[in-house]
């Protein structure tokens, strides 16, 4: 069977050859390569491993919640001034975004790239973006429309994919991101409490626009729509209660219009799962991903490959520190034992708990491949 085959066979219930193996990997891509785009993807295909890839490709939807060093000429009536200040090897950035709607602030703190923060660091937000309800309908000015910005044509990308893996679309960053993103964690959790009329607004108001992208990345050829939600989950330290009612309708209703353009729905959260499995199976989701093992999620492979081996496909699981920090036999252990049990009867990606990362050793990484092909037979 080719990749695509491959994968496609296990979306759709059925046995496939073998195992497909497909793990994140775009942080060791982009210390391979100097990128990770889907060329990448099938150049390591080429030359390093055999292997079925399913390819991320982001819509080219500037993100003017997050990333404050954007190019706001893009946007209509929007001006931005930005302070910079740098302390302890820290980057702190103030922006003032000044809109038709009034102004409002936020503030920025970045790490330096290398060191113990990784080949690519996460900012951190310090001061919150929205502070008040007056501040919603400024933020709304940072929401581009996507039909002004993506240019990708899905098709053409997919055929020159062709027999060699499966793409997905990751449509924009979805309520999970942008909740977190304009208000930091901290500030998001505590609002849900404090003013839950501003809280669900909010929400109410980045789903709508998360839709609008999800849309237009399926009217315009997306085959598989991968949806994260780690900022928002039980391990992020949102409580179930919380997350069945302001989240989970989100999610179900994301997959329903995906399963109406007759797409696949990819649901992706690297942390803490198992309280929430019952509630995963009203989604009707294609694919769960990552499946993270103790220590840094919570998953029992047998319980979750019992409670939603029949409701949709599974991969993840190898933990990618084992894959950075520990020896071959180690990984090729754990490849075995995740065939083992969520590769039984089908159903199962081999995949990782996150990306495989920068600095993971070669020979590590090679070990991965060279298991799932050796032990992933039926």
């Amino acid at each position: 069977m080719t990749s695509r085959e491959r994968l496609s066979a296990v979306l759709n219930g059925k046995i496939p050859d073998r195992v497909p193996i497909s793990p994140r990997i775009w942080a060791w891509l982009l210390e391979l390569y100097g990128q990770a785009t889907f060329l990448e993807y099938l150049e390591l295909g080429k030359k390093h491993f055999d292997y079925d890839p399913i390819m991320q490709i982001n819509p080219e939807i500037p993100d003017f919640i997050y990333n404050q060093f954007q190019d706001y000429s893009l946007l209509d009536n929007v001006n931005v001034e930005m302070n910079i200040e740098k302390k302890d090897g820290k980057t702190f950035v103030k922006r003032i975004v000044k809109t038709p709607a009034g102004d409002c602030s936020d503030m920025m703190v970045y790490p330096p790239a290398g060191r113990e923060y990784g080949i690519a660091p996460n900012p951190e937000k310090i001061e919150p973006l929205i502070k008040s309800g007056k501040d919603l309908d400024k933020v709304k000015w940072l929401l581009p429309d996507p039909k002004g910005f993506s240019l990708v044509n899905y098709g053409i990308i997919d055929d020159i994919i062709g027999e060699n893996g499966m793409m997905e679309v990751r449509p924009h960053r979805g309520v999970d991101h942008l909740l977190v993103d304009s208000l930091g964690l901290v500030n998001s959790l505590l609002l849900c409490y404090d003013d839950k009329e501003l809280f669900k607004n909010i929400i109410t108001v980045f789903h709508d626009y998360y839709k609008e992208c999800l849309v237009y990345c399926l009217e315009n050829g997306a085959q598989m729509i991968m949806e994260s939600w780690y900022n928002c989950s039980i391990s992020a330290g949102w409580p179930p209660d919380v997350y069945r009612e302001y989240f989970l309708p989100c999610i179900i209703e994301d997959a329903e219009i995906t399963h109406g353009y007759g797409a696949y729905f990819h649901f992706y959260d690297d942390g803490n799962i198992m309280p929430m499995l019952e509630d995963y199976k009203k989604i009707n989701m294609d694919l769960m991903s990552t499946l993270c093992p103790p220590p840094m999620g919570d998953v029992d492979p047998v319980i979750v490959k019992d409670v939603l081996g029949d409701e949709s496909a599974l991969t993840g699981f190898v933990d990618l520190s084992t894959i950075k920090f520990g020896k071959p036999e180690e990984i090729i252990e754990q490849v075995k034992y995740a065939i083992d049990i969520l590769g039984k009867d089908g159903g199962y990606i081999l995949g990782t708990s996150d990306s495989i990362r920068d600095g993971s050793p070669y020979e590590n990484v090679k070990a991965f491949f060279d298991a799932g092909i050796k032990y992933g037979k039926y």
